[in-house]
């Protein structure tokens, strides 16, 4: 039996690749699905709270060096993995909708912090809590939905 880490570790790599190189010519209207951040869910979900607070800041350095970026990804996907660890019922893991409604609380969380603290100057709020916040983390639900209907279930 393989590793649950070392999975997780190739899993992680590879949706930060595919959402550096595939996922990120997704967007619509400059919103884009986060597949790292469904994979940060599902990992919060399966482990815990404690568990998923210290990988979403590891995934988030990882993030910060695919993009450039210092800080802001390791400071945002920390709260998210915090966050997620809050769905972590046991007796709602394989629930699709379960799933899609904890990754759309996280997105949504997520996407508001990292706008207020990379843009608070650059766009108004109302526009960012819409725009970023409610339909990046609609469209990143959307996804999450279908990935772990076809896909995530049979790990949970």
């Amino acid at each position: 039996m393989t590793n649950p880490i070392v999975l997780y570790s190739i899993g992680f790599l590879f949706f930060a690749l595919s959402q550096k190189f595939l996922v990120d010519k997704l967007a619509l209207g400059g919103v884009r699905p986060d597949i790292i951040l469904i994979l940060l869910v599902f990992f919060a979900r399966n482990e815990g709270q404690s568990a998923g607070t210290v990988v979403g800041f590891v995934v988030g350095l990882m993030t910060d060096l695919l993009y450039g970026t210092l800080g802001l990804s390791a400071f945002t996907k920390t709260i998210a993995g915090f966050v997620a660890g809050y769905f972590s019922n046991s007796e709602k893991r394989t629930n699709d909708l379960n799933f899609a409604t904890a990754v759309f609380v996280t997105t949504f969380i997520h996407n508001v912090m990292f706008q207020v603290v990379g843009n608070f100057l650059m766009m108004p709020f109302w526009k960012m809590l819409l725009l970023q916040g409610v339909l990046g983390a609609f469209y990143t639900s959307v996804i999450s939905y279908l990935l772990f209907s076809f896909v995530l279930r049979r790990y949970s």
